[in-house]
């Protein structure tokens, strides 16, 4: 992300603290795909997602004037804070799980549902920091660098983070073989 970016994003950050709308509809647009699809990961439908990513957002508006600016890598700390504990909370409500059957499975994902019984074993068993840089990196298509903002560590805490995932699901995946 270049300066005039981050200048622009701490701009529309302070401005929606102060309460302008306009930047804060702004700062969502800016948000909005990026939380969808990490959401979505977690959820099993869409409508769920839409409902979940409109109460991220209630929330955020109303915690804003209570945030501090210092840098953006905090503020993408603070929205996935609300998110992880908007999706903590969905989950105890629901206390459902996503089922994986062969329909949802060609709907969603590229993957050949004889071979989803293996994954489904696989992703349980990774770390919860190693998961969340995986499910940031493919299911919600940030680069390294949003990782790092978004969970508040170093891009290279990220990419080596990133590393150990797939070693660890290639270890796993060769137990299996």
């Amino acid at each position: 992300m270049n300066s005039h970016n981050e200048e622009n994003l701490k701009s529309l950050i302070l401005l929606s603290i102060e309460g302008r709308e306009s930047s804060f509809q702004q700062l969502y647009e800016h948000l909005s795909d990026q939380l969808f699809r990490f959401v979505f990961a977690r959820c099993s439908n869409r409508e769920d997602t839409l409902d979940l990513l409109q109460d991220i957002f209630v929330d955020l508006w109303k915690a804003l004037p209570k945030f501090k600016y210092s840098t953006d890598a905090e503020f993408y700390s603070f929205v996935f804070t609300i998110t992880r504990r908007k999706l903590s909370k969905y989950y105890r409500f629901k206390n459902k799980s996503v089922v994986f059957d062969e329909k949802y499975i060609r709907e969603n994902y590229e993957i050949q549902p004889e071979d989803y019984w293996l994954l489904e074993k696989i992703i349980p068993r990774l770390k919860d920091k190693y998961r969340q840089v995986l499910e940031l990196r493919y299911f919600s298509d940030f680069t390294f660098a949003q990782i790092a903002k978004f969970l508040n560590i170093k891009e290279s805490t990220a990419k080596v983070q990133h590393h150990r995932a797939i070693k660890q699901l290639s270890d796993i995946i060769k137990k299996y073989e």
